[in-house]
């Protein structure tokens, strides 16, 4: 505890973010010693357990017993090592290398775990860094425990490869430390949207693949076919009766919608966007966009082509589909890394079943 409170010893960065999709990540990582003693430590790595996001929108997010494989190197990236030291008043760094299997990169996990540096005495730190390279030689799972795609596996291979910590279960002056690590098995950027339908939940199987719905506020009937006619007259419209379901697979930065002519594929215009995160919904919650793009359920107004992007128009008599338009969020590590980011690779379009029917005077009959 004294060790805590007392702690010299200075971790940058605390916490890695790694880029989403890469099969090898290394990142360098410095420890600055502000104490006036030497201290030493074993560098180790405790994985957790990956997470499945395919169709998280179900609530049902499946854990993987898999994990990265991690690798400690000397600065100069020339070399394998297990512990490091720091002198009083010194800087020292050396390099983190995460790797996943081709398993991990099949799917779209979220991978995580933790670098422990546990504290050993400064004096062991050349014997226990040759009792390390002689388990390693004589032990293949040593090889194992950097490979591994099984977190239970790593676990139990770490206890049998790893040389016990020199110097015996004495009082360090300074504390164990843990660096946490997360990224993404796959680029984040890929991931779709909207659910998928799934058979084995009975509201998955009501669901269009990577389509969004024209619903009707009249009797909560939603379009389940492109062809499908909502017909509605012009006064009603704007009594805001009209609404789209987007069963999102998870949360988008901004949403907006575009209006076309159903007849001759012309775009028309589009609706405010919203910006800001929005929420994800559920097979029994599917969310209706409009609510949040303009403040109240959508009453046909859009901002034209070639308008001012501030005067609306209204929709009148004749026939119109839509696509919903959603910014996807990008990755904190992502943005770190400095690599460019191209708005597009963000940007998704999705179609909406059904065709919207405004006629002059009719009453609706949604569905029918």
């Amino acid at each position: 505890m004294k060790s805590a409170i007392d702690n010299t010893v200075e971790v940058q960065p605390s916490y890695l973010s790694l880029p989403t999709g890469h099969d090898s990540t290394t990142t360098t990582v410095a420890l600055t010693n502000t104490g006036t003693k030497p201290v030493a430590y074993r560098l180790g790595h405790s994985p957790a357990v990956a997470v499945n996001t395919n169709n998280a929108w179900y609530d049902q997010e499946d854990r993987e017993e898999l994990g990265a494989g991690v690798r400690f190197k000397n600065n100069a990236n020339t070399k394998d090592i297990n512990t490091i030291s720091i002198a009083p008043g010194e800087k020292t760094a050396f390099k983190v290398v995460i790797n996943i299997a081709d398993r991990m990169r099949a799917q779209p996990l979220f991978y995580s775990g933790y670098l422990s540096l546990t504290p050993i005495n400064p004096a062991k730190v050349a014997e226990i860094e040759a009792e390390a390279a002689a388990a390693a030689a004589s032990n293949p799972a040593r090889r194992m425990l950097q490979d591994s795609m099984s977190t239970a596996a790593t676990s139990e291979v770490a206890a049998a490869a790893e040389p016990a910590a020199a110097g015996g279960d004495q009082d360090f002056w300074f504390p164990p430390l843990s660096i946490p690590y997360l990224s993404f098995s796959q680029q984040y950027n890929d991931l779709p949207v909207v659910a998928s339908p799934r058979t084995d939940v009975p509201e998955g199987r009501l669901l269009v693949t990577q389509r969004a719905y024209l619903c009707s506020l009249m009797d909560g009937s939603c379009a389940v076919h492109e062809e499908t006619e909502l017909p509605v007259d012009a006064t009603t419209l704007t009594f805001g009766v009209v609404t789209f379901a987007l069963p999102l697979a998870r949360p988008v930065v901004s949403t907006y919608i575009e209006v076309y002519n159903a007849n001759s594929n012309a775009l028309l215009g589009r609706t405010d966007i919203l910006e800001g995160p929005v929420a994800w919904g559920g097979p029994k919650t599917l969310m209706q966009l409009p609510d949040m793009v303009s403040g109240a359920y959508w009453q046909g107004e859009y901002l034209p082509v070639g308008g001012s992007g501030k005067a609306t128009a209204r929709l009148t008599a004749g026939a119109y589909k839509f696509k919903i338009v959603v910014q996807k969020p990008v990755a904190v590590a992502d943005q770190q890394s400095g690599a460019k980011i191209n708005a597009a690779d963000y940007t998704e379009k999705i179609d909406v079943l059904g065709r919207l029917v405004i006629g002059d005077g009719r009453d609706p009959n949604w569905g029918h």
